[in-house]
């Protein structure tokens, strides 16, 4: 017996024990793959370089992704939400990144003398809006080497920011092509 605060209290010690005398281990119940502990942003962390390479990839397909790496079974409406914050982030580092991009213009023209780069922001939120490349040694190339003949092509940037990327190239005497600048702007409108 104890005391506590003034009140006997008694302390029954009860051991209990079993044995398994017989086990059947066969069981015809089916697993439950539903995991509401499975959050966004978990789920994000482990398809974000999968929709980084590929930004169309489906919903559905990161749904059969997750089930099949991790055996969590994830509903449409999360794994939409997941994809729009790996989108989000993605677009996110695509816009910081532009800030580094005067730095690199700058260290071009300080490595490589004659370089011509031109960047053109928009007003008033300083947000890029074209940039033109042509290193000095492409230019010489051209000059020294190449056939009187330049061609223009384009394609479209697919990314969040968007944008066509232009290139001019030249021929060289062995009928290879050689480039001469690109060009990074603003879509085409009608």
């Amino acid at each position: 017996m104890a005391v506590l605060g003034g009140h006997m209290v008694h302390e029954l010690l009860i051991k209990k024990s079993f044995i398994i005398k017989t086990l059947d281990d066969k069981h015809d119940c089916h697993r439950v793959y539903n995991n509401s502990e499975a959050k966004v942003k978990w789920i994000a962390s482990r398809v974000e370089s999968l929709v980084k390479s590929n930004p169309t990839v489906s919903a559905k397909l990161l749904g059969d992704l997750i089930l099949e790496r991790y055996n969590v079974a994830v509903d449409m409406k999360k794994l939409y939400n997941v994809k729009q914050r790996v989108m989000s982030q993605l677009r996110s580092d695509h816009n910081s990144s532009f800030r580094y991009l005067r730095q690199y213009a700058y260290t071009l023209t300080q490595t490589n003398p004659g370089t011509a780069i031109h960047i053109k922001i928009q007003k008033p939120l300083t947000t890029f809006h074209r940039l033109f490349l042509s290193f000095q040694a492409q230019k010489q190339g051209f000059i020294e080497g190449c056939r009187p003949f330049i061609g223009l092509d384009g394609c479209h940037l697919k990314r969040p920011c968007g944008g066509v990327l232009l290139s001019a190239v030249a021929l060289d005497a062995n009928n290879g092509i050689f480039p001469l600048a690109v060009c990074i702007c603003e879509k085409e409108t009608k």
